[in-house]
């Protein structure tokens, strides 16, 4: 029994891997060259920002996918009045202040090095989580093989050649990971705070974390309190500021939810929003290609989700349980999340990667104990 369960595990830790090549080899838009739009300025930033700096252009390559956070890098404190007014959802789009941040201290404010300072530091955190990935695999006593299941995590490869933000927020949540298990705890939650301000779904990692050992009686509830208000604290806080320097919104605080369903603002019962926004998606497909890569991921995330459930009822760990919340969460989410294979895959980058992790502790633990 035990072998075949052994089994079982590395058959799923090979074919997460055989489906990250999968989805990046069938182009779509995640294919290396497309960072060359990021290179260039578009024409919507031309447009709205002409007033800042006489010097944009407009774009031969069109729209790109990081025009949002090049827009922000302007002026990512939100020190001049009015900055707000040039692109819809401006809270929403201020809320991840993180990567536009680094952008404008890289690139020192000069707006010409924008799009480079933001390919520049997409790539270098997609390597710097590896590196982080390669040290906890180091210390947990893991196969490094599990750094292959992060370098084809078809998430961060799209979101690393189109300025996203998911490079830089899985990484601090690695390091915040990574220095959790060392016992650094101020140091993990400072880096879990930094990625709840990259990108808000990044929080629900840290809080699993809290809960865990709270529940496993490693830490008292004051200090799992104190860990919890930090973290929640920091993100909530940052959230009112913008809230304040943007009093009048031109348009909705957050992306409009795609297809209506029962639920509380952008969240539903578990698979309801889920699967009601995939039939979405599917219905506006225009290709074949999307509709393959769209119903693929849905379905190994969903599969994901189902085995961390059945893992977590089996033997709990800290991994486990920290994967099945971050599924939970996922499942429940609303929104332009699951009607489309790009976005979907940016959201479950980091599911994807701690599935990895939890294989790679089962397989520890069958090797250390036996069962």
């Amino acid at each position: 029994m035990i072998r075949k369960y052994q089994y079982l595990l590395y058959f799923l830790f090979v074919f997460l891997i055989a489906f990250n090549i999968w989805h990046i080899s069938k182009h779509g838009l995640w294919s290396p060259p497309s960072f060359i739009d990021s290179l260039d300025l578009n024409t919507i930033a031309a447009q709205r920002f002409s007033k800042f700096d006489s010097s944009i252009r407009p774009s031969i390559s069109g729209h790109y996918d990081g025009q949002w956070f090049y827009m922000v890098s302007y002026d990512p404190l939100m020190l001049h009045p009015g900055y707000s007014d040039g692109f819809d959802f401006p809270r929403y789009r201020h809320n991840r202040v993180i990567y536009p941040l680094v952008t404008h201290l890289v690139a020192f404010g000069q707006p010409k090095l924008y799009p480079y300072a933001l390919f520049f530091i997409a790539i270098l955190f997609y390597i710097l989580g590896a590196m982080v990935v390669c040290k906890i695999c180091e210390i947990c006593g893991w196969t490094k093989w599990v750094i292959i299941g992060y370098l084809t995590n078809t998430g961060l490869v799209y979101s690393a050649f189109r300025d996203m933000s998911e490079p830089i927020g899985v990484t601090f949540t690695l390091l915040g990971l990574l220095y959790w298990e060392r016992r650094k705890r101020s140091y993990a939650i400072e880096f879990f705070i930094v990625a709840a301000l990259t990108k808000e779904i990044f929080i629900v990692a840290p809080l699993s974390l809290y809960l865990w050992d709270w529940w496993k009686g490693e830490r008292s509830f004051r200090k799992t309190s104190v860990a919890t208000a930090l973290t929640l604290g920091a993100l909530l806080a940052w959230m009112a500021y913008v809230n304040y320097r943007i009093p009048n919104d031109n348009s909705f605080a957050t992306v409009p939810i795609a297809c209506p369903s029962f639920g509380i603002g952008r969240f539903s019962p578990p698979f309801v929003a889920l699967t009601q926004e995939t039939l979405f998606g599917l219905y506006h497909a225009t290709t074949r290609t999307i509709v393959k890569l769209s119903l693929s991921m849905t379905f190994v995330t969903v599969m994901i989700i189902l085995i961390s459930f059945l893992g977590f009822f089996r033997l709990p760990t800290s991994w486990v349980t920290i994967l099945a919340i971050q599924g939970l969460f996922l499942s429940c989410t609303r929104g332009e999340i699951w009607n489309y294979f790009a976005s979907s895959c940016r959201q479950t980058a980091l599911l994807f990667i701690l599935a990895f992790f939890w294989i790679a502790d089962e397989l520890k633990r069958i090797k250390l104990n036996g069962f």
